[in-house]
């Protein structure tokens, strides 16, 4: 299935029935986001949540990209070239700035499989204007019945605000997660900022981790915690603690203050039970010779003995926010909107994810690593990714 929404018009294309609805749906709350991307630098704005897909400076975290196309803070784009991220998304807020030149065709593609790519089919798109310079995207996903599936997207240019329903008439394809693309038909496309939100303002999916159906604050082994100002504070160590509920596919968001050497992480599809048999987000904000490019023991968002963080951005002693987003192998990690992580776990499949790739639903559990340990938590905000079928 492929939907291609132009920017000036809004029409069907191949299986796709488009509806054309009215601007009523959640409008005073989705405006205050779109008026927040037009006036913020969304790539800086991370308290608000939003996290950065490209860093005006290198490629990392997109597939098909050349390092030589990024020059100056943009990405450039020529005929016949298909991108993707790589890591995969069912329901975010998108702020896009970018620079189409005269008697060019390119599309944003949204929802993509990875089949997309290569045959422009099994997606939503938005056709882009060389009229316009940037665009805020709203897609979430639904399942309205047992045989199809709904798509909701949102957008808006030059204070034009759209909305249009999208839903295939056939149960060939049902869009769920999905990556976030470009595809060039002609000419030239520039690409200067690409923001995302992780999920719709008006979402009531998130759930809190800091409910009482969220982490166990017992704790096990030597950690202990309490709950001060809003916040989970960990102390002492060896130990965890770990949530009630297992979680496979998954989007995290985590606010974490640590303390001058402290050692911690997030650790995730764990093993129920099992002393923090899981893959780790490490939390450790020191350097080497104060160099931010070289962490130190893996470093803040770095997955513990697997990847390093690419540079350590968190502070010591200071609040910093954490974005974990986990799809099958896939696992991106930003601190402060920043991406740090782009690993794929090629492993040969272990119930362990000490020993192996482990797709299975786990538990997510907070580090006490030592004696020594100071850390602090709030904010805790989980949501699953929708499925694709």
């Amino acid at each position: 299935m492929r939907c291609r929404l132009p920017l000036q018009h809004v029409s069907a294309v191949l299986c796709c029935w488009i509806l054309l609805i009215g601007s009523t749906f959640a409008q005073d709350r989705l405006e205050e986001t779109t008026e927040a991307a037009a006036n913020l630098d969304t790539t800086r704005d991370w308290q608000s949540g939003w996290i950065q897909l490209f860093d005006q400076a290198t490629p990392f975290g997109w597939r098909g990209v050349n390092p030589q196309d990024v020059q100056e803070g943009r990405l450039t784009l020529r005929a016949g070239n298909v991108v993707r991220t790589s890591a995969q998304f069912s329901e975010f807020t998108l702020h896009l700035k970018y620079r189409l030149a005269a008697n060019s065709q390119a599309e944003l593609l949204l929802l993509a499989s990875p089949r997309a790519l290569e045959t422009g089919v099994d997606h939503m798109s938005l056709r882009l204007s060389s009229e316009q310079n940037q665009i805020t995207v709203n897609v979430t996903t639904t399942d309205s019945s047992a045989d199809a599936a709904t798509s909701m997207i949102t957008h808006w240019f030059g204070g034009f605000n759209e909305q249009a329903n999208l839903q295939s008439q056939r149960d060939e394809v049902k869009l769920g997660r999905g990556y976030i693309g470009f595809r060039v038909s002609e000419g030239t496309l520039q690409i200067e900022q690409v923001s995302l939100l992780p999920t719709l303002p008006e979402s009531d999916r998130y759930t809190s981790l800091e409910e009482s159906s969220g982490f166990d604050l017992r704790g096990v082994g030597q950690a202990r915690a309490e709950v001060f100002e809003g916040a989970i504070a960990v102390r002492g160590g060896p130990g965890y603690l770990a949530t009630t509920q297992s979680y496979a596919d998954f989007v995290l968001s985590i606010d974490a203050r640590a303390q001058a050497g402290t050692n911690s992480g997030v650790f995730f599809r764990c093993i129920p039970g099992d002393n923090l048999n899981g893959y780790e987000s490490q939390i450790h904000n020191g350097t080497v010779g104060g160099d931010r490019a070289l962490p130190e023991d893996c470093g803040t968002g770095g997955i513990f003995r697997r990847v390093n963080a690419r540079r350590v951005v968190a502070d010591e002693g200071q609040w910093f926010r954490k974005v974990i987003l986990v799809c099958g192998g896939q696992i991106s990690v930003w601190v402060n909107g920043y991406q740090v992580t782009d690993w794929s776990d090629q492993r040969p499949p272990n119930e362990n994810p000490r020993r192996g790739r482990r797709l299975a639903a786990g538990t997510i559990m907070l580090q006490a690593h030592d004696p020594g340990t100071q850390v602090e938590f709030k904010n805790l905000r989980i949501v699953e990714l929708s499925e694709r079928q």
